[in-house]
């Protein structure tokens, strides 16, 4: 049947122009000692799925990126595989608009859509309510979403939907890493060590966030027992200070007292391997000092007496070589009775 004279067929109605996504294998922060991870799925199925979503406007990836990119359609996005653990893959993820306006984020996928997926979840939510406390020490979530992963047998009964999560990046840090019992490292591709001096900016560095996201009216807060060294990047700061923030954190500890968080923070240690760094500096004033950084002199003063009152570390651990012993506590206790003067 032929169209009447004068009718005009319908133009094709273009779709949303294509994205060109690529991706790298630098594994930039898995080094210089890498460790083997066992893979729940190929790398390959995984770039498939994300560039498929983009292409789709997915809820997630696209529209996250898109909100910081501004109203100019997303362009490009290259993805770069920086890091990896047992429950995660970590991309460093530039976008681009048509405007050739940029953003940098990560973007940190679960290794399975069981157990894993679970654990960054709750990661998720964890590092948002500490991103609220203290904005300058967590690192900011952006979005999070559930990236589908299709079975290679094509069997409908299996269906691998994984959780992934994007959060602002952080130029310029590097996750941590024990390299001895005085000094902390930063992942790379070669071996470096931060000196002991710098180490122990470091750890005053790691007892101020702790200090920063505790809630004292909640009694809730992060717990040194409960993080490993990859769970902070560091780097230098403005005037060459010290920058740190913290990048994972797996659960928000309850019922941590005051009394219990200064003990943890003095006794607490990082380990890589079998390889133990204590978190509190060589000397007892620096922790006090890293205290009142972050919260007021008075405040640091009766976290620390309630403990030094209460507590029986001062005989429990006086005989390890690498904590804090009667000495430490005793300075520390000279300390806040100055304060109180």
């Amino acid at each position: 049947m032929k169209p009447k004279q004068g009718w005009k067929r319908s133009p094709t109605k273009p779709g949303p122009p294509e994205i060109r996504v690529a991706w790298k294998e630098s594994r930039s922060y898995c080094g210089p000692y890498s460790v083997a991870y066992k893979g729940f799925y190929k790398l390959e199925t995984l770039q498939n799925a994300v560039g498929k979503a983009l292409q789709e406007h997915d809820r997630f990836l696209y529209s996250t990126l898109q909100s910081l990119l501004g109203k100019v359609s997303l362009g490009a996005v290259t993805c770069d595989l920086v890091y990896e653990d047992a429950n995660r893959l970590v991309f460093t993820v530039m976008a681009s608009n048509k405007a050739r306006k940029q953003a940098s984020v990560r973007l940190v996928m679960a290794k399975n859509h069981e157990e894993c997926s679970a654990q960054l979840l709750a990661e998720y939510e964890i590092l948002r309510e500490l991103h609220k406390r203290a904005p300058e020490f967590v690192i900011e979530p952006c979005g999070h979403g559930i990236i589908y992963l299709p079975d290679r047998h094509h069997r409908r009964d299996v269906s691998r939907e994984v959780f992934g999560y994007i959060t602002k990046g952080a130029p310029g840090l590097r996750p941590l890493y024990v390299a001895s019992n005085t000094q902390l490292a930063p992942h790379d591709l070669k071996p470096l060590r931060y000196s002991k001096k710098e180490s122990e900016a470091l750890k005053k560095a790691i007892i101020g966030l702790v200090a920063a996201l505790y809630n004292e009216r909640t009694a809730t807060g992060v717990d040194i027992a409960g993080l490993y060294p990859e769970c902070f990047v560091a780097g230098e700061g403005e005037k060459g200070a010290v920058r740190i923030v913290l990048m994972q954190c797996g659960k928000l500890r309850k019922r941590l007292y005051r009394r219990k968080l200064i003990h943890n923070l003095l006794f607490g240690v990082l380990k890589t391997g079998t390889t133990v760094f204590p978190v509190a500096p060589a000397r007892p004033d620096h922790f006090y000092d890293a205290l009142c950084d972050v919260v007021s002199k008075d405040t640091a003063q009766s976290w620390c007496q309630e403990f030094l009152s209460k507590s029986n570390a001062m005989r429990a651990h006086v005989h390890e070589e690498l904590l804090p012993g009667r000495d430490y506590l005793d300075v520390l206790q000279e300390l806040t009775n100055e304060s109180e003067s």
